[in-house]
Parts: C-alpha cells; structure tokens; sequence
C-alpha cells in the first residue's frame, strides 16, 4: 500500500470564494482540477455580499476567510480594504510558509502583490495578468502619476521574472513582449461562461418585467463602471442616434467611480429620458436585461490592458443572444469578427459608435444574425472544462513534482 503526500497549493482573492466563482465561472473545476494535484487552500477577506464560500469550492479545498470584510457595492470599502490586502500580503505569505504551503496562485491582477510573493514563494508563484490596475485609474487622484508609474514599473520587473502568467486572450504576448516578457512565460485562457445561467430568455416576458415599450429599441451595458470601459464617448454618441431613432434607450448596469461623472454628462447632453442607470444588479437579473435587449454594448478604450482580456461581458452578450456592439481592441476582436459575430468600433470615436448603433437600429436582421453568430462562438471557445484545463495546465505541469511529494510504503 502507498500514501502520496500532496504539495500544498494556495489561492488568494481579495472578494471571497463566492465572488470569485461568479466572477470566474470555471473557478472550481480549477480548484477540482488542481486537487487531483495538490491540498488546496482558499485564502480569502470576507465579502458581506456573499460570506459563505460555495459546496462546490469547500469539496476540494480548504476554505480559510480573514476576519476582514470587504463590500462590492461600496466604493469606500473596496479601496481601504483593498489597500489592507496588499498590506496584509506579506503577513499572509508568512503564514503561507509557516503551515508548509510553498505555492501560490492569485487570479487577479492588483499593485504590488507580484513583486511581494516572489519574496516568499520564488518562481513557485503565477498571477492572472488580466489588466493594468494604475492605468486604469491614473486620470484620478487615487493614484499620483509618479507614484503610479513606480509600482507599475515594479510589477512589470515582476512579471518579467515570473515563468508562468495567465492571460485572458492570446493577443496578450504580442503587448506583453515589448515590456520585455518571453511568450514563453504566458499562457491565456478565455473566461468561461455559465451556460446554464447565460441564456436566452423569453424577449417579451423580460421587456415588460422592466418596463421597456415595445416599441423602444435597446442597447445594454452591464459591468463595473470605471474609466476604463469609455462610456463618457459612447454617451457622447447618443444624440445623433437619437435623432433618427427617438424610440433608442440606453440601458447601464452596474455602479463604480465613474457612476456620477456619467450621470451628470447624460445630464449635460440631455438624455435623461434615454439613458437608464439600474446601479448593481444580480447575475439573474443581467440575464433578463440582456434577453430583453437588443443591442448587447462591450466597451472599452483602446489601452495596453485591452490587449490582456476578451471580457467576461462579451460572453454574456454571446450567450443571451444579442446583437454584439463592440471595442475593436485587441482581445475582444479574437472573438468578435466585423459584420460576422458583431459590429465593432473604435474606442474614442463617437462618429462611429454612432454609425454603427445607426446600422443595428435600422438593421433587425442583421442583429439576429449576429445573435445567432454570438452563441455558437461562446458555445466553442468559452466552456468552463476549457478554460480550467487551460488555467492549471502549467502550474501542474511545473509544480506537482516536488520533494514534497513522497511515496510511504508498508
């Protein structure tokens, strides 16, 4: 008889196993696929949104939540609890090594937290790169210019070390190769969508549950609200649609920094009447918007983390089967092909934005064709068994043969 000792592996996320697996869709078929492998420790702040950690991540891994609390609806609490985070990182990677555990995996891309873990894990730490956390927040007074640039320039020092990042879209090695990081290093795994969840409801029965006219033509964005997803242009774009199309609404789902400076531009451009801030809503409910809708809008500008993601947002579209309006950015266009799977624009250019609402509003056929197109694109590239292969693979690979792992007989 034989008893293998399994290394130890850890995965930390700020929001909770919760969060995380609505967030990550395939997130416990990768903490399943990672015990085959490993004892799995789930480290964690606690979310007051969603506290309990799921069966589904509890059956293959030791769940541990800090006694700290963190709010996803409150602004003020994820920026002070954030920056506790990356305070508590260190005394976090102690304990780490303390109990045995000399791996780590941290699917989020936050400042600072790189450059710390490689002080105590080495090389046997990966990071999702999935975006630039600074450069998203650099045109606010969160972050001084040179004080940004000096924690960046730290976490790419970082990145360049480290020999396995995960990605979010293939296109990301062509960015990530002139900050001086080998291919080598990356490897990309899209974000699964949950089908069962993910689909097409009855249009009818979800236009009248929101009060939408039957008349009325709608475009839905649904995510967190911050500098980088540019819906101050896309606002800016409104009113030559409505010009032709009085019948056009806006629908915005969400809340984040950007939700008062867009509110009072839709105010400024005066399109009360046509835009619709819902705030925060539930996975359920963005079904029902998206099934009810006719446009699905992914925005986004055309920045260096654009490179690193094909986002989660453009699978829910696929999968709800609405038309797709989106960024021509670098990761989304691995997916979205121009006048096949959706329309694209160009981030910054209302004239366009415009033109092309304009096409999709005149065009009914057109959106069903592209709705059609959407869902067997998500159906083929965004299984959550695709996904958390294409996630643990290396970490596996690399990381599962240790001196840990010995062989008992009797």
């Amino acid at each position: 008889m034989s008893d293998i000792k399994k290394p130890k592996l850890a995965l930390w996320f700020r929001y909770g196993s919760a969060v995380h697996a609505d967030i990550t869709f395939a997130l416990p078929e990768i903490i399943r696929l990672f015990s085959e492998h490993f004892n799995v420790y789930y480290i964690s702040m606690t979310c007051t949104e969603s506290p309990k950690p799921p069966e589904s991540i509890r059956r293959y891994a030791k769940v541990i939540q800090l006694p700290f609390k963190i709010s996803r609806k409150s602004e003020r609490s994820k920026w002070i609890m954030s920056l506790c985070w990356i305070m508590l990182l260190p005394w976090l990677a102690i304990g780490c090594r303390i109990v045995g555990i000399r791996r780590l995996y941290v699917d989020e891309t936050i400042p600072l937290l790189l450059p710390i873990c490689r002080l105590f894990f080495g090389n046997y730490v990966s990071v999702s790169v999935v975006d630039f956390f600074i450069e998203q927040y650099s045109s606010k007074r969160f972050f001084p210019r040179r004080i940004g640039r000096l924690i960046e320039n730290l976490d790419i020092r970082a990145w360049q070390k480290t020999p396995i990042l995960i990605t979010r879209a293939k296109s990301a090695a062509n960015y990530l190769s002139t900050l001086g990081i080998s291919p080598q290093q990356l490897f990309y795994a899209y974000d699964a969508v949950d089908f069962s969840l993910y689909r097409k409801l009855d249009y009818n029965e979800c236009r009248q549950k929101r009060g939408w006219n039957a008349e009325y033509i709608i475009m839905v964005f649904h995510g967190i609200l911050n500098p980088a997803k540019g819906l101050d242009v896309v606002l800016d774009a409104l009113p030559r649609v409505i010009a032709e199309f009085e019948n056009f609404r806006f629908c915005i789902i969400g809340s984040g920094s950007e939700l008062r400076n867009l509110q009072e531009r839709t105010v400024k451009l005066g399109l009360e009447r046509y835009v619709e801030f819902t705030g925060h809503e539930s996975s359920e409910s963005i079904v029902g918007a998206l099934s009810g809708g006719d446009i699905g809008l992914i925005s986004r500008r055309n920045d260096a983390g654009s490179s690193l993601v094909v986002t989660t947002v453009l699978g829910h579209c696929f999968a709800c089967e609405i038309a797709a309006l989106a960024a021509r950015n670098a990761g989304i266009t691995e997916l979205v092909v121009e006048n096949e799977t959706g329309l694209l624009f160009e981030p910054g250019s209302s004239k366009e934005i415009s033109g092309q609402i304009l096409r999709l509003c005149r065009d009914k056929a057109l959106r069903k064709r592209l709705a059609d197109a959407g869902k067997k694109t998500a159906e083929r590239n965004l299984s959550a068994r695709e996904t958390a292969i294409r996630n643990t693979a290396p970490m596996i690979e690399r990381w599962a043969k240790s001196p840990e792992r010995t062989v008992v007989r009797d």
